[in-house]
């Protein structure tokens, strides 16, 4: 009897753990954007790309805690995209590439611009938790 319970348990703690790694995956599709012509600086980009190495970052300090949530960039256009998590640059997906970066878990804006400036795809707003896929597309 012990046995039969023994097995039982592990059969379903078996079960529960691939329904667990089987949740879906968030896939976002979005279409580009022409930019207009404005005066002023884009309003999604708080942090832009760097335009020479004279100020590196410096190291932060202390350790960082808490979660993380990757954010796959599926490129399906022509164009070079810089991407934008949270309004600060974190790097640039080739014409026809992928890539990835990451965002602390939960509300994140993602933004992309060409690098010649003349296309654009968001601001989208996602709920990243463990894995999303944002797939940009003409």
């Amino acid at each position: 009897m012990k046995k039969l319970v023994l097995i039982v348990l592990a059969i379903f703690i078996v079960a529960s753990v691939s329904q667990l790694s089987a949740q879906e995956k968030k896939v976002i599709e979005q279409k580009a954007a022409k930019v207009e012509k404005s005066r002023g600086e884009d309003p999604n980009i708080t942090n832009p790309r760097p335009t020479s190495d004279d100020n590196p970052v410096p190291k932060p300090n202390e350790a960082t805690r808490g979660s993380y949530c990757k954010v796959i960039i599926d490129n399906w256009t022509g164009y070079a995209i810089d991407i934008y998590v949270d309004g600060s640059y974190a790097g640039t997906v080739g014409a026809w590439g992928n890539g990835y970066t990451w965002a602390i878990e939960g509300k994140t804006k993602l933004y992309g611009v060409s690098t010649g400036g003349s296309m654009y795809w968001g601001p989208t707003y996602v709920d990243c938790y463990s894995e999303y896929t944002w797939k940009l597309v003409n």
